[in-house]
């Protein structure tokens, strides 16, 4: 087997050449292969170039109605452009909304409808609870959480007064 002696770089006048005749070919390589925008777990679906010429205008009226905090004309301008701003991010939102809507699929029907109800609120004691049932779920969280903890006083529960006040045991010095 026969190895060929390896090409010669080229020269820095020749790449300077080859660059500057050719800058169409290499634009379009960089246009094709480079994206424009990057793309976070932040970035919002809805999100628009008018929304962001609309956020420079807002913050831009803002800082110019703090400078001029006396100035009727100038504080009306910023209304005028934070109402803009928040009505066009509504807007953009329903629109966003609307659209996944109407191209749900039977598969992503589940997950518009956690979108729009939310999720379930973690399962906690209720208030309303008979005092049995509260006194035997208050041992078994207080146990629980402070099982770590050895010597912690434990709270207790008085029905004398107000029902809703914990009471915590006096602790006893040594």
């Amino acid at each position: 087997m026969v190895i060929s002696p390896p090409r010669p770089l080229p020269s820095m006048h020749s790449l300077d050449v080859w660059f500057t005749t050719n800058p169409g070919r290499v634009m379009s390589q960089f246009a094709l292969h480079t994206p424009m925008k990057r793309v976070t777990y932040r970035s919002q679906p809805w999100w628009s170039e008018l929304l962001s010429m609309l956020r420079k205008a807002y913050n831009s009226a803002l800082r110019s109605s703090k400078r001029d905090r006396f100035d009727s004309a100038v504080l009306a301008s910023a209304r005028a452009a934070r109402s803009a701003y928040f009505k066009a991010i509504k807007k953009a939102k329903r629109d966003h909304w609307s659209s996944f809507l109407a191209s749900a699929t039977p598969q992503s029907v589940w997950t518009a409808k956690r979108f729009a109800v939310g999720r379930p609120p973690p399962v906690s004691p209720s208030s309303q609870a008979p005092l049995r049932r509260l006194s035997s779920t208050r041992r078994s969280l207080t146990t629980s959480y402070l099982a770590s903890w050895p010597g912690s006083p434990t709270p207790s529960c008085s029905r004398s007064g107000n029902a809703s006040r914990w009471l915590w045991t006096r602790l006893v010095g040594p």
